[in-house]
Order: C-alpha cells, then sequence, then structure tokens
C-alpha cells in the first residue's frame, strides 16, 4: 500500500503563502513531518495561479528534495505545471491524476509516459463523475487502454475509482466497493 502525504498543497493557506514567501524550512518541516507519520510518497502540489505555477513547482519540488529522500506525487490541474515539476523531480515520481476527460487524458498521459512516471487516474470523463460500478469500469478501462498505448507499464498504473457522497447517495459505497474489486 502507497501512503501519499497530501499536506504539502497550496490550496491551503498556509502552504501558499510558503510557496509564494520561497519559506523552504516551513515546506521542508512539513516534508519531514509527513515522512515520519510514514508517507511512502509527498503529494506536491504548488496551488498557485496558472501563470506562475510551473515555476513554483520547480521551487516546490527542489526544495522538498533537498529535504527528504522519497517519492514525490506531482499534482496539477495545469499540465504545464506538472511538466514543469516532472523536469525537476529525481527518481521515479507519480503523476497525480489523469481523467477521461478528452483534453486531460490528451495532456496528462503523454507527459507521465515521457518521464517514466507511476500515473494515478479517476474515473472521471466528460460527462462527470459516474455513478455507477458499471461506468466506472469503463472509464477505468480507457484511461489504462490509453496509459498502456502511450507506453506506460501496467504496474505504473493506479486507478482511483472515486466514491461519490455516501451520505446522500447509500448505494455509493456498494458501487465503489464493486467497482474496486472489479477493477482490481
Amino acid at each position: 500500500m502507497q501512503i501519499i502525504g497530501e499536506k504539502i498543497n497550496g490550496t491551503r493557506k498556509k502552504v501558499k503563502e510558503a510557496v509564494l514567501a520561497r519559506d523552504a524550512k516551513f515546506i521542508q518541516d512539513l516534508a519531514k513531518v509527513q515522512v515520519d507519520a510514514g508517507a511512502t510518497y509527498l503529494d506536491c502540489n504548488a496551488g498557485t495561479t496558472p501563470d506562475r505555477e510551473p515555476e513554483d513547482m520547480q521551487w516546490l519540488v527542489t526544495t522538498i528534495q533537498q529535504a527528504v529522500e522519497i517519492p514525490l506525487c506531482i499534482d496539477s490541474p495545469n499540465a504545464p505545471s506538472l511538466a514543469a515539476g516532472l523536469e525537476v523531480v529525481k527518481g521515479q515520481a507519480m503523476v497525480n491524476s489523469t481523467t477521461a476527460e478528452t483534453e486531460r487524458a490528451k495532456e496528462v498521459i503523454p507527459l507521465a509516459a515521457k518521464h517514466n512516471a507511476l500515473l494515478v487516474g479517476l474515473t472521471i470523463n466528460d460527462a462527470g463523475m459516474p455513478s455507477s460500478t458499471e461506468a466506472r469500469i469503463e472509464i477505468a478501462e480507457g484511461i489504462f487502454n490509453d496509459a498502456k498505448a502511450a507506453g506506460i507499464p501496467e504496474k505504473n498504473i493506479y486507478i482511483d475509482p472515486l466514491v461519490r457522497a455516501v451520505s446522500t447517495e447509500p448505494e455509493q459505497g456498494i458501487a465503489l466497493l464493486n467497482a474496486t474489486r472489479i477493477i482490481r
């Protein structure tokens, strides 16, 4: 099982402030705390504006790698930012994430293949997040097949079947569990 520490995310106020101020100590301390808690990967998300995020991502990746030696999970909705992070990451990174949305898959899957990265595929397509087991499986198969066709080895592809709110859609727990079983 992989445990991804998710605290270095620029959507969190203090992390964003640290990225913008280039506060390496804050970021490195946060990285060390997560490693000490058992993280096997660290999520790296600059979370700044798209025009400056690639530069911020490179700074963030470099800063984290100066403090810890575990692999990074490069995370952004912005493909240029993913590319920037993958350019400076040491070792094999994980890309978080692609979906089956046409534009996203077209940008992210080749990036992961080019950099020999692990790839997380979320079961979302152009119609959104599915509610049925069958739709999740169909989307997962599409991501899996596209990733393999791009040259990503099967062992480097992770599928996240996603769970919808069980509190308002109680059947979603079973749909998720069934999808997980079949996808596996």
